[in-house]
């Protein structure tokens, strides 16, 4: 930088704001995707009115690397390309549209080990009615498992655990509040 670029760096480098990326404030992505969806309607003379849920899932899990000025061109580009009144997913860009095809799971920023095995837990004693017996199996009346039962993974009270950990087997008993 040339000593013109410093003095002007300084000059101007009276308070220092800082802002978090993006992905650290996915409360705002809806906010910012709905004003860009209005300015850009307004610009470009469409008839769209909102983003669809398929869409805006996408927008609220993708990382946002560009972080404010990509999802703005990434909402731009839905509304040039929206064929009705709603944007869907085949209107984002494949960077982001590349989310739908990813094997495996996607956790929100700053989920927990915890909070994950806290939640499979709860949603499995949803879906078998509270019953931890039946976990691994369909609720209907004469459903079939949809999970295999390995007798070795079924739940242990904490004395039964430390006895089969002296007897060789290595089943892990969590306990939640």
């Amino acid at each position: 930088m040339g000593s013109s670029g410093r003095i002007f760096y300084y000059r101007v480098n009276v308070i220092t704001i800082t802002l978090p990326d993006l992905a650290e404030r996915t409360d705002d992505i809806p906010l910012l995707a709905n004003h860009f969806l209005e300015r850009f309607t307004k610009k470009l003379r469409k008839p769209v009115e909102r983003i669809g849920e398929d869409a805006m899932g996408l927008l609220m899990d993708y990382p946002w690397p560009g972080n404010v000025r990509e999802l703005e061109n990434c909402i731009e580009r839905a509304v040039v390309l929206a064929k009705g009144a709603s944007i869907t997913a085949a209107e984002l860009p494949p960077s982001v549209r590349a989310l739908q095809q990813q094997e495996g799971l996607r956790l929100p920023v700053g989920f927990t080990l915890e909070a994950l095995e806290r939640d499979a837990i709860l949603r499995t004693l949803t879906h078998c009615n509270g019953n931890p017996r039946r976990g691994g199996q369909d609720p209907r009346p004469g459903g079939t498992d949809s999970l295999p039962q390995d007798p070795s993974l079924q739940y242990r009270s904490p004395r039964q655990g430390h006895r089969a950990a002296r007897r060789g087997l290595t089943a892990s008993v969590r306990h939640f509040p």
